[in-house]
Protein backbone atom coordinates (compact mmCIF):
# COMPACT_ATOMS: atom_id res chain seq x y z
CA UNK A 1 0.00 0.00 0.00
CA UNK A 2 3.00 2.02 0.30
CA UNK A 3 1.72 4.13 3.21
CA UNK A 4 4.60 5.79 5.04
CA UNK A 5 3.48 4.70 8.52
CA UNK A 6 1.77 1.41 9.45
CA UNK A 7 -0.86 2.93 11.31
CA UNK A 8 -2.43 4.48 8.49
CA UNK A 9 -3.25 1.05 7.14
CA UNK A 10 -5.90 1.19 10.36
CA UNK A 11 -8.68 3.16 8.89
CA UNK A 12 -9.01 0.32 6.36
CA UNK A 13 -9.81 -1.98 9.38
CA UNK A 14 -13.12 0.13 10.24
CA UNK A 15 -16.48 -0.71 8.26
CA UNK A 16 -18.15 2.62 7.53
CA UNK A 17 -21.58 2.55 8.93
CA UNK A 18 -23.41 2.30 5.63
CA UNK A 19 -21.07 -0.65 4.68
CA UNK A 20 -22.31 -2.70 7.67
CA UNK A 21 -26.07 -1.84 7.24
CA UNK A 22 -25.96 -2.75 3.52
CA UNK A 23 -24.14 -6.18 4.51
CA UNK A 24 -26.60 -7.31 7.64
CA UNK A 25 -29.72 -5.83 5.05
CA UNK A 26 -27.86 -8.18 1.57
CA UNK A 27 -27.94 -11.09 4.46
CA UNK A 28 -30.96 -11.11 5.71
CA UNK A 29 -33.06 -10.39 1.97
CA UNK A 30 -30.94 -13.15 0.61
CA UNK A 31 -33.08 -16.41 -0.56
CA UNK A 32 -33.48 -19.32 2.51
CA UNK A 33 -31.94 -22.38 1.40
CA UNK A 34 -33.90 -25.71 2.46
CA UNK A 35 -31.83 -27.88 4.49
CA UNK A 36 -31.27 -31.23 2.32
CA UNK A 37 -32.81 -34.11 4.44
CA UNK A 38 -30.09 -36.60 5.23
CA UNK A 39 -30.29 -40.11 4.60
CA UNK A 40 -27.37 -41.58 6.78
CA UNK A 41 -23.54 -40.60 7.75
CA UNK A 42 -21.14 -40.69 4.85
CA UNK A 43 -17.75 -40.18 5.66
CA UNK A 44 -14.62 -39.76 2.77
CA UNK A 45 -12.46 -42.46 3.65
CA UNK A 46 -9.68 -40.01 3.26
CA UNK A 47 -11.12 -37.83 5.92
CA UNK A 48 -10.98 -40.84 8.11
CA UNK A 49 -8.06 -41.47 7.65
CA UNK A 50 -6.33 -38.24 8.14
CA UNK A 51 -8.33 -38.30 11.62
CA UNK A 52 -7.47 -41.99 12.54
CA UNK A 53 -4.45 -42.32 10.33
CA UNK A 54 -3.84 -45.10 7.93
CA UNK A 55 -4.91 -48.34 10.11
Amino acid sequence: MRHRWITTTGAYLRPQPDEVIAKVHEHYTRPKVAPQPLDGWHYDPQDLADVFGNA
